[in-house]
């Protein structure tokens, strides 16, 4: 956790983002199982919804609204995390693949 932490604040975001602790939990989601990937509303943005009392549409907001916020700070962080060329903002499904294989990668 400490290093997903870390990757977020080099990006600029910190605890006042909701985003950020729904960041940290979906890329924690990930990083144990990478098939949830393949339905991120399900099995990622439902049960972090369900364990903080909101509807996921909000977790998803939360977290594109972080996404938004780092890429306009520092996009160049992004690709660089990302290992492939990126020429718009990546969606949240795409940042939290990108936050929790870059946190294994440099553990």
């Amino acid at each position: 956790m400490q290093k997903l932490e870390e990757t977020l604040r080099a990006l600029g975001l910190n605890q006042t983002y909701t985003g950020y602790e729904n960041l940290i939990k979906a890329a924690q989601i990930v990083m144990a199982d990478r098939h949830t990937l393949y339905s991120v509303t399900k099995s990622i943005y439902m049960p972090i919804a369900e364990e903080r009392g909101f509807c996921w549409s909000a977790i998803e907001r939360s977290i594109r609204t972080a996404v938004k916020r780092a890429w306009k700070l520092n996009p160049e962080l992004i690709k660089t995390m990302a290992g492939y060329s990126l020429a718009i903002q990546p969606t949240a499904a795409e940042f939290i693949e990108m936050i929790a294989l870059y946190a294994q990668r440099t553990e």
